[in-house]
């Protein structure tokens, strides 16, 4: 036999042969056979073949994709888009058969040709998710999403504060104790507002003093703070104080005034503790005069160091609430700042605890500080 013009023709052994044509021809091909009778007697003819176009399906080639977002913000993704560099070599209209979930966050099929990203909570950084593209005639290929998610400063989150003191009590407050931030910056109070019924200033350490008015017992007084994490994120917490009313008898502890420095010097030698006097410093101790015979009132409001186990630990305040009664003695003393005079002077001490109130069997109280020391 010949071989045919465009194609190839084997010989199977078995009386059979194969017809491959050549690579994408289609038409009229032919071969021509000869057979023979073993005896000399041979005769030919001709095969016609006749090969039909096929139209063969090329795969779609899909083309990888970039997307920017920020944090905790959705991204919205055109179909289209997607598709935009994908190819299909036969023209073949294309479609998103499938996707994989990302890493950091969902993805959401729209059903109008969109698909929608939303990140993890507080999430930056780079995800991706990948996609299937078909032709619908049996080919598919894939293709990688990148989306990066820029950071954004997260506010700070502020929790309201509750609060206790006495009447006439300085209270010191750490309002930023249960306070955090979500990005770790360091936050800060920028500002606040006066109660009604006290005032309120600034102890330069992120702690707040508040004294209520003297006469101001048995209520809650309130003011608010701005927290500020210095990247232009605030919040806003309540502080809610209640101001207990004062009751109690005064134990009679020794007094020297000491009208010069402005200070009052309280001393009882039964005051002490293993390491002993102790001396409690307070810028916020004040001490108002009245006229003779009237009662004076003063108040301290110390937090103890974190390593004093006499005071119980870092979590306690101690608040202390003097009155005196001024006798015309003292009152003409004053007119003489030189002169210093001792007076028998009561007080009543009281400890307020974060957890409990408890009684300090022998306590340490030195000296009480005025406006300068």
């Amino acid at each position: 036999f010949t071989q045919p013009t465009h194609g190839k023709l084997s010989d199977n052994g078995d009386g059979s042969y194969t017809y491959t044509p050549d690579a994408d021809f289609s038409g009229a091909d032919s071969f021509i056979y000869t057979v023979s009778d073993g005896k000399g007697g041979e005769n030919s003819a001709t095969v016609v073949i006749t090969v039909t176009h096929v139209v063969k399906n090329n795969s779609p080639v899909a083309g990888d994709d970039s997307f920017f977002t920020d944090e905790d913000s959705e991204l919205t993704i055109s179909v289209k888009n997607l598709l935009y560099n994908d190819l299909d070599k036969d023209g073949d209209a294309l479609v998103i058969k499938s996707f994989t979930k990302p890493s950091h966050g969902n993805l959401v099929d729209n059903g109008g040709g969109t698909l929608t990203y939303i990140s993890e909570l507080n999430f930056n950084g780079s995800d991706k998710f990948i996609y299937t593209v078909s032709d619908s005639k049996g080919g598919n290929d894939a293709a990688v999403v990148n989306i990066v998610v820029y950071p954004v400063n997260d506010l700070p989150l502020v929790e309201n504060d509750n609060a206790v003191t006495y009447q006439g009590a300085s209270l010191l407050i750490s309002p930023l104790l249960n306070d955090s931030d979500t990005d770790g910056d360091e936050i800060s109070i920028v500002s606040f507002s006066q109660p009604d019924n006290g005032s309120v200033r600034d102890n330069g350490d992120g702690t707040l003093i508040y004294t209520p008015r003297y006469a101001f017992f048995g209520q809650r007084d309130i003011f608010t703070y701005i927290a500020a994490d210095g990247k232009g994120g605030t919040d806003t917490g309540v502080v809610n104080i209640t101001v207990i009313e004062t009751t109690g008898a005064f134990n009679g502890i020794p007094v020297k005034l000491d009208y010069k420095k402005e200070a009052v010097i309280f001393s009882d030698e039964r005051i002490s503790d293993s390491q002993g006097f102790k001396k409690i410093t307070s810028e916020f101790f004040s001490l108002e005069h009245r006229n003779d015979g009237e009662r004076i009132h003063a108040a301290i409001s110390h937090r103890p160091d974190q390593t004093d186990d006499f005071y119980g630990g870092g979590n306690e305040h101690e608040i202390i609430r003097y009155e005196a009664v001024e006798t015309a003695k003292e009152a003409a003393m004053r007119e003489n700042p030189a002169d210093q005079v001792a007076a028998a002077l009561g007080f009543s001490e009281q400890i307020q605890s974060a957890a409990n109130n408890f009684e300090i069997e022998r306590a340490a109280l030195l000296k009480a500080l005025g406006f300068s020391f």
